[in-house]
């Protein structure tokens, strides 16, 4: 009864627009299996393209899937009046439509133009028992009623690119960023270690991305916006590893005279870094700082007729420490000779108030000047000495604080030395 209704329904709609016509597409040729269903475009039905009333003449075709695609099942010719599609069912060898499967429309414009099925959206009207019998799928022998169709002629604009993260390494180079786009679309930035090429453009393309060496060790990021009007923007973030640290210097080995002087050493760095000193007989006019520099090392002069060593020791994080040796030697005269004899007394010792200095030999003309040096290396007492003078000295030591010291003639052909202890009454 409902097969014998549907083909029915067809022949009265045609009786009733003379003008109706089932015009055939170019490649479509439904075939008759006898499970058919009808699909009615009535005429209260909505029939947009673009927003605007669908143009006399489009073809409607009925598609049904086969997997890969989409083929032929029925079609109408659109007139502005009361139409219908017969739909071919899949029955006794025949391809078409399978029980419940969703009915998907394509259109054939006047022009030629096609709107895929991607772009056309039917709504069917509810079953109601009566006319209606189906809804918006499949049914052997059903009527469905269609309630509006909107088609859009060309596709909404599109955008994506991929990926959305880029990892980088630390050296330079290039990679690409795949974008697949229906429009016109920018690409912005506003980094200082990359660029992008192009930077505009239509449709699928490769955004090449040629980034710069990253020196410093810390890593960094950025944003690439990709925008096509009427979508929302596509957000690319960049990231780029930090360089390795690096920490290097001019000289293992600093050596000095005894007398005061300075040297430098040049850092060569892309990262923070520290430097401590071990002894205070030496400075540096810089404990810490951050890529290239120039650390000046100064060294007092040295008062003790030793030599002595320190190390300034360079740090920074995630490498072995850096570390230079600062030599100095001890006084000595012009012929390099020191000598511990008997040329000079000093009594008592170890001494509390007051120390004797008494010279046993007229030599005294060749020595130009008397110091006493604590175990530090430091002068805390000096007096010039001068020709004819005096061969006996009294020094006042009861302000120095126990402990070792030197008593040290100096002149121009040798060096003499006497210890002695400072002690409390």
């Amino acid at each position: 009864m409902k097969k014998f209704i549907s083909r029915w329904l067809i022949l009265v709609l045609s009786a009733l627009c003379p003008y109706f016509i089932f015009a055939q597409p170019a490649d479509c040729v439904p075939s008759t299996s006898g499970e058919n269903a009808t699909i009615i475009f009535g005429q209260d039905a909505s029939l947009m393209l673009d927003g605007a009333p669908l143009p006399i003449g489009t073809i409607i075709v009925s598609v049904f899937s086969t997997g890969n695609d989409f083929k032929c099942a029925g079609y109408t010719t659109w007139e502005g009046q009361a139409s219908a599609i017969s739909a071919t069912g899949a029955s006794g060898g025949f391809e078409g439509f399978s029980q419940g499967e969703i009915y998907k429309f394509r259109l054939e414009l006047p022009g030629g133009d096609i709107v895929p099925e991607n772009r056309v959206t039917v709504v069917f009207k509810e079953p109601d028992g009566l006319l209606c019998s189906s809804g918006n799928a499949f049914v052997s022998d059903g009527i469905s009623c269609v309630e509006s169709l909107s088609a859009m002629s060309q596709a909404p604009p599109n955008l994506t690119v991929s990926p959305l993260i880029v990892n980088l390494p630390a050296n330079a180079g290039n990679t690409g960023i795949n974008l697949i786009s229906n429009s016109n679309w920018t690409a912005g930035e506003n980094a200082n270690w990359f660029s992008l090429a192009p930077q505009s453009g239509s449709g699928n393309s490769n955004v090449l991305i040629a980034y710069a060496q990253n020196t410093s060790t810390q890593s960094r990021s950025d944003v690439i916006t990709f925008s096509v009007s009427g979508v929302p923007d596509q957000v690319v973030t960049v990231n780029q590893n930090g360089a390795m640290p690096v920490l290097e210097l001019s000289a293992d080995t600093l050596n000095f005279d005894y007398q005061a002087n300075n040297q430098n050493v040049q850092v060569t760095s892309n990262t923070n870094w520290t430097a401590t000193k071990s002894d205070s007989w030496f400075t540096i006019n810089s404990s810490t700082g951050s890529g290239n520099n120039t650390v000046a090392v100064s060294c007092s002069e040295n008062m003790t007729l030793n030599n002595r060593s320190g190390t300034l020791r360079f740090s920074t994080a995630g490498l072995p420490d850096r570390i230079i040796v600062i030599n100095q030697k001890g006084r000595t005269s012009s012929t390099g000779q020191v000598d511990i004899d008997n040329h000079f007394k000093i009594f008592p010792n170890p001494a509390s108030e007051v120390l004797n200095i008494e010279f046993d030999t007229p030599e005294i003309v060749n020595f130009e000047k008397l110091e006493l040096v604590n175990s530090l290396g430091i002068r805390v007492y000096e007096k010039n000495l001068f020709s004819g003078q005096n061969e006996k000295f009294q020094i006042q030591v009861d302000a120095l604080p126990n402990g070792f010291y030197w008593a040290i003639l100096l002149g121009q052909n040798k060096i003499y030395r006497r210890e002695f202890y400072k002690i409390s009454n």
